[in-house]
């Protein structure tokens, strides 16, 4: 009877309890790694006290579906720094909500002039203890730094802007062994993307000892609202020319098998770009790597914010009648990921003054960054 009578207390008790989502902002950064960190406000590491505190506010703009109450804010840490594992550590914070006064891109060095009327102070000064975190080769890494709020404190979401007020006055990073700062992941509207290489090129003729290989990477230009890509190819025969061909999508394994151990790896069901056979390739073109026939092949295209962590594949192929029965030559493809950029900016600003967690004003504005949150929502 009391085994059922404590399972039957038991279900109330987890029926009773809100449930939980989580939301990140800026959302773009999900899934995805920024270019960017900091140790503000949360790490800053040094012997002498004022140098390890500030006052720090951060705005974040909402969108329309951002709803319910605030219960937590949690952070992860840059996947790259420190390039080891990170020790625990203890921080000492107090935490203010409120809506905002301003947009992102209104953010003022006024601390107080940032916060609404509805300001709420959601964690009073207390201690944090924040966990050990092993390495990664990639990233990101998960949201591990959390910062629940009081006990019965949540804070109510309104369509627009979201201030959010945070004091360090201290931690403890300075009497901890070891490397062991850790830089937090910071948004920033990253125009530069990431190209990996994948699959294999062939042999070109004339004896080259290494197979044609191409990387390449890709890159917006905000003042003209155009992204730009770029393919490099190498150990290609020097005389030959050489076609560059986009794709939504690669073909499953290794693709097509073509004469003389080539491979063809893009879908050409989803091919919708080819940039033409270009001028014959020269020796020592660009200096990495050296004297191997690279050529750098370009393309723009208007930018679309749909386009943002996007994937595109590229390979190219040359036209070479001595290397084998079908006299082309192909290389590996790359995988172009197009960056995390956003035309109407981050929606996510940050102001900072350090030395002291009482301080009014900001003496340094980082407007379109601000440290990638997930928000725990009730």
């Amino acid at each position: 009877m009391l085994r059922a009578a404590l399972a039957v207390s038991a279900l109330l008790t987890t029926a009773s309890l809100p449930a939980q989502t989580r939301v990140v902002l800026p959302s773009l950064f999900e899934d995805v790694e920024s270019s960017e960190y900091t140790t503000y406000p949360f790490s800053l590491r040094s012997d002498k006290l004022e140098q390890r505190t500030c006052s720090y506010q951060e705005i974040h703009d909402l969108p329309a579906s951002t709803t319910g109450k605030v219960s937590a804010l949690e952070y992860r840490r840059d996947v790259g720094n420190p390039s080891g594992p990170s020790k625990a550590f203890q921080v000492e914070v107090e935490v203010t909500l409120a809506t905002a006064t301003v947009t992102s891109s209104g953010l003022g060095s006024s601390f107080a002039a940032n916060l609404g009327k509805d300001a709420k102070v959601v964690v009073k000064r207390r201690k944090l203890d924040w966990p050990a975190q092993l390495t990664s080769s990639t990233g990101p890494l998960p949201f591990a730094f959390a910062i629940p709020f009081d006990s019965g404190q949540t804070f109510s979401l309104a369509p627009g802007s979201l201030c959010i007020d945070i004091r360090v006055f201290d931690n403890d990073l300075h009497v901890t062994s070891g490397s062991n700062q850790p830089y937090f992941d910071r948004a920033q509207n990253d125009v530069k993307g990431l190209g990996v290489r994948d699959g294999r090129g062939c042999f070109a003729s004339g004896g080259r000892q290494n197979p044609a290989f191409c990387f390449g990477e890709t890159q917006v230009d905000p003042t003209r609202s155009l992204a730009g890509l770029h393919v490099d190819l190498a150990y290609a025969r020097s005389g030959s020319v050489a076609a560059l061909y986009l794709a939504a999508s690669v073909l499953p394994g290794a693709g097509v098998l073509l004469p003389g151990d080539c491979h063809w790896y893009l879908d050409p069901l989803t091919m919708f770009h080819a940039i033409p056979a270009t001028d014959p390739l020269k020796d020592g073109q660009y200096s990495f790597p050296p004297d191997v026939g690279t050529q750098r092949q370009f393309m723009e295209f208007p930018w679309d914010d749909a386009f943002a962590n996007g994937v595109l594949y590229a390979q190219p192929v040359c036209l070479d009648p001595r290397a084998n029965s079908a006299g082309l030559v192909t290389a590996n493809f790359v995988e172009l990921h197009m960056p995390p950029y956003r035309s109407t900016g981050t929606g996510v600003s940050s102001a900072i003054a350090g030395g002291s967690p009482v301080h009014t004003t900001a003496t340094s504005l980082f407007p379109g960054r601000g440290l990638v949150t997930r928000f725990v929502l009730q």
